[in-house]
């Protein structure tokens, strides 16, 4: 179906997605584990829980390479009179 005044509108691409299950604590969320047990701070048994992890794509490789931020002291063009400021 067109887009606005007749234009095409792009497909968006689905990113894939993964789900994991974790086990966490209901007290402490920030405690987690692949396994199931109990909570090293509290005791209490850990609560299976299924997320959604997104799938990224490999890094691509740049070929060109980084240019240095700071030039050696010695090719720093000095100013001239004109450059220079005046009081």
């Amino acid at each position: 179906m067109p887009g606005i005044r007749g234009h095409a509108m792009p497909k968006q691409q689905q990113s894939k997605t993964i789900e994991k299950t974790i086990y966490t604590c209901p007290m402490h969320p920030e405690v987690q584990s692949n396994k199931p047990g109990t909570c090293p701070k509290c005791g209490m048994e850990l609560v299976k829980k299924t997320i959604k992890v997104a799938v990224q794509k490999p890094a691509q490789n740049k070929t060109q390479a980084k240019k240095p931020l700071i030039k050696s002291i010695g090719t720093v063009p000095k100013p001239t009179e004109e450059q220079s400021v005046k009081y």
